[in-house]
């Protein structure tokens, strides 16, 4: 269950929905709405709904609802809310600014981020920590307007040329028909490799 509070009048505690069997939502509050993740109408994988503050009886759906993409969190700043998803395996964040919902871009098939959040809810940009088989650990600014992004800072490893690797992402059928998403990592001097030695399926 959740409940919020209006500033007004901190005794008054509302419920926003009682409990539904085997339903899960999770709420955010972004200007005159209740932006809600939650698993109804059988959306294994989360949908977002949203609804009026003061008519929050009523739930409409704001991204439709994809099996592809996992919804796992909600970071509301002034101009947009940050959408925190899986898609097909891989960590993306959609960028919602008037319930259009734009996806981050990364440069390599595979990767790893994590937001770090910045204390100025009216800013435009987040940072991002970034990494992935051939990128080092890397830090940078993402412009959420424009797509732009800053590099603050990467690691050095000694003697590594990104450049001498390439990356593949690529789906494996398993034993009981199950696509399972691999990532390969293959030297661009030597690609042989890959091509004779065989991948065991367990």
């Amino acid at each position: 269950k959740t409940y919020f509070i209006e500033k007004s009048d901190p005794h008054n505690i509302t419920l926003i929905r009682n409990t539904v069997e085997n339903v899960l939502y999770s709420v955010e509050h972004h200007e005159d709405y209740f932006y809600i993740l939650t698993n109804e109408d059988n959306c294994v994988n989360f949908k977002l709904m949203k609804a009026l503050v003061n008519d929050f009886d009523y739930w409409e759906d704001v991204f439709p609802y994809n099996s592809n993409h996992y919804l796992t969190g909600l970071s509301p700043l002034n101009d947009f809310i940050l959408i925190h998803m899986r898609i097909e395996g891989k960590p993306n964040i959609g960028i919602m600014i008037n319930n259009e919902v734009t996806l981050m871009e990364f440069d390599d098939p595979n990767y790893e981020i994590d937001l770090i959040y910045e204390n100025a809810y009216e800013s435009e940009t987040v940072l991002l920590k970034y990494q992935s088989l051939i990128t080092p650990k890397t830090t940078f600014r993402y412009n959420c307007i424009s797509g732009e992004k800053t590099l603050i800072h990467e690691v050095i490893i000694p003697e590594y040329n990104k450049d001498n690797y390439e990356m593949e992402y690529i789906y494996v059928t398993a034993t009981d028909g199950s696509e399972i998403p691999v990532s390969i990592l293959k030297s661009v001097e030597n690609t042989s490799l890959i091509e004779t030695v065989p991948m065991n399926r367990t």
